[in-house]
C-alpha cells in the first residue's frame, strides 16, 4: 500500500494488546482472563478443545505520510508441539474477565459457542519456530484473507489448533512479566513529489531595456521587432518573432 510520492524509508512500530483469554470446551463457563498464560489445543479425536482470543489496537499514525505495509502478531511459546495453528478474525466483542467457551461477556453468550468466527475465512496459519509463534495479519505473507485495519483501529482474533490431537500449546499472555504477545506494524514513509517549476514567457523589447514576464496562457498574436523566449526550468529558448504569444495589453 505504498502512497504516492518517493519512498523515504520503512520502519516498524508496536501496537497494544488490550485483552487476551483462553476458553475451554471442557470448562464452558470458566474465565481465564487474569492468568499469565494462553493455551491452545484440541481434545484427541474432536475438533473442539481450548482456544485463545486476543484483542489489540494499532498505534496512532506516526507521521503524516506513513502507510501500513504489514501487521504481525507475535507470541512467545512456553511449551509447544509440532501442530499447526490457525488464526481467524473474531466477529464479536468480548470481555477479558467475563468471557468463556459459552459467554462472550457473562451472561451474554457467543452467537456460536467457542468464539464467533468463520472457519473458512481464516487469516493465516503457522507453526511454532523455536519459542516464537508469529501470524501475519496483513501484508504479503498472509496465507488466506488479510485483516485490513487502519491506524488506531482495534482488531480481534482467535487461535485454534488445526490438527485433532491432544498436543497443547502454552503461550505467555499479556499479564505475564515477560514474553508477552506483541502486535507489530510495518510501515513505509513517503515524501511528496516536488512541484514542477512553472514555465515562463519573457518578452524583450529591442528599443528598451525593460523586460516583462507573461503567462503561456496569453492570447496568440503577431509582432514584428520584438523578441520572445521561453524560460523552462531555467533554460532560455528563443521563439520566432513572427508568430508569438501576446500578453494582454502589450500589442
Amino acid at each position: 500500500m505504498f502512497g504516492s510520492g518517493v519512498l523515504a524509508f520503512a520502519d516498524t512500530i508496536n501496537g497494544t494488546i488490550t485483552k487476551d483469554n483462553f476458553i475451554q470446551a471442557e470448562n464452558p463457563t470458566t474465565n481465564n482472563g487474569g492468568l499469565s498464560v494462553l493455551t491452545v489445543n484440541n481434545v484427541e479425536g474432536e475438533s473442539e478443545g481450548t482456544r485463545s482470543i486476543i484483542e489489540f489496537t494499532l498505534p496512532e499514525k506516526p507521521t503524516e505520510n506513513a502507510e501500513i505495509e504489514g501487521i504481525k502478531l507475535h507470541f512467545t511459546s512456553i511449551e509447544s508441539n509440532s501442530a499447526g495453528y490457525m488464526l481467524h478474525r473474531l466477529l464479536t466483542d468480548f470481555s477479558e474477565l467475563g468471557s468463556s467457551w459459552i459467554y462472550s461477556d457473562t451472561p451474554t453468550e457467543w452467537p456460536s459457542a467457542g468464539g464467533d468466527f468463520s472457519g473458512v475465512d481464516y487469516i493465516d496459519w503457522a507453526f511454532v519456530s523455536g519459542t516464537d509463534l508469529t501470524f501475519e495479519i496483513f501484508g504479503e505473507g498472509v496465507e488466506n484473507i488479510p485483516y485490513i485495519l487502519d491506524w488506531s483501529e482495534t482488531g480481534k482474533v482467535i487461535i485454534r489448533e488445526v490438527m485433532e490431537d491432544s498436543a497443547e500449546l502454552l503461550l505467555f499472555s499479556r499479564e505475564s512479566g515477560s514474553g508477552f504477545p506483541t502486535i507489530e506494524v510495518i510501515y513505509s514513509e513517503t515524501e511528496p513529489e516536488p512541484e514542477p517549476e512553472p514555465t515562463e514567457l519573457q518578452w524583450i523589447s529591442p528599443t528598451s531595456t525593460a523586460t516583462m514576464v507573461g503567462d503561456l496562457g496569453a492570447n496568440i498574436g503577431t509582432s514584428v521587432g520584438s523578441i520572445w523566449q521561453v524560460v523552462l526550468l531555467g533554460v532560455s529558448v528563443p521563439l520566432s518573432f513572427f508568430v508569438i504569444r501576446r500578453i494582454i495589453g502589450l500589442f
